[in-house]
């Protein structure tokens, strides 16, 4: 490819290959761009799936809490053995 001096535009190239190939074409970007909405969206659900866990972590904290306070409530009651026996039917 040889450069000539043209008078309006400066440089002109001549040859077979005339185009310019430098930066990326309209294709690359659309699979670049393609390729980076698919690794966010991976991302996203990762980071909504480890969010979720937590959440059921605590669930599962607080109800393990709130039946340990239930059965310490229960201990504390005064129990007393009856002293009758039960009679089922007439």
């Amino acid at each position: 490819m040889t450069l000539d001096a043209h008078p309006r535009h400066g440089r002109r190239a001549h040859g077979r290959d005339a185009r310019v190939t430098g930066g990326f074409t309209l294709i690359e970007s659309v699979i670049s761009i393609a390729i980076a909405g698919g690794l966010l969206v991976v991302a996203l659900n990762a980071a909504g799936s480890a969010k979720f866990g937590q959440y059921k972590t605590g669930q599962r904290q607080r109800g393990l809490m709130l039946a340990q306070d239930l059965m310490a409530e229960v201990l504390a009651q005064a129990y007393a053995e009856p002293v009758d026996t039960a009679t089922f039917g007439p």
